[in-house]
């Protein structure tokens, strides 16, 4: 977005010089304005860029500016969990599920569920998946997460056949 406005900037310096010389008041003011807003429009563009370096931070500021919206807590949550931040992904997680209910009652079990785990609290990890699939019996990562704590656990035979069914 910055180079965009110094194009712009290079455009309005070209346009000033090349202006017919009877324009002097004209082209001093045109020159000043433009560059004006450019320079602001970059502070701007370098400003807002701090928002979205990572995908941690452009997640939190997505739900803090669209927090009505179902699912963008979850999205957020899901960031925490990447930087293994359990403990705050479960309670986002949790947040979003008490706000938004069966909207997103999957994906807000998968994460709570996913975030006990690596907690180590692998019940409770088992029962927020075995939830999950409950609310969304077709959604194949739910089957394959639930998996994944299952054969930590030791059951196999149960993680294969989630594991089928993830595919199925």
């Amino acid at each position: 977005v910055g180079l965009c406005w110094i194009v712009a900037q290079l455009v309005s310096v070209a346009w000033t010089r090349w202006a017919p010389a009877s324009r002097t008041r004209l082209r001093l003011i045109g020159a000043v304005t433009g560059s004006a807003v450019a320079l602001m429009l970059i502070a701007l563009s370098w400003f807002s860029l701090g928002f979205y370096v990572n995908d941690l931070t452009r997640s939190q500021r997505f739900a803090s500016l669209y927090s009505d919206t179902a699912g963008l807590g979850v999205k957020h949550g899901w960031s925490l969990y990447g930087v293994q931040r359990y403990a705050q992904a479960a309670e986002v997680g949790q947040a979003d599920l008490h706000r938004f209910g069966d909207s997103i009652r999957s994906e807000a079990l998968q994460l709570i569920g996913m975030s006990r785990y690596r907690q180590g609290d692998t019940t409770a990890a088992i029962v927020a998946l075995r939830a999950a699939i409950e609310a969304n019996a077709g959604d194949g990562q739910a089957h394959a997460r639930l998996a994944t704590v299952l054969v930590e656990q030791g059951d196999v035979v149960q993680a294969i056949e989630h594991l089928r069914q993830c595919v199925a």
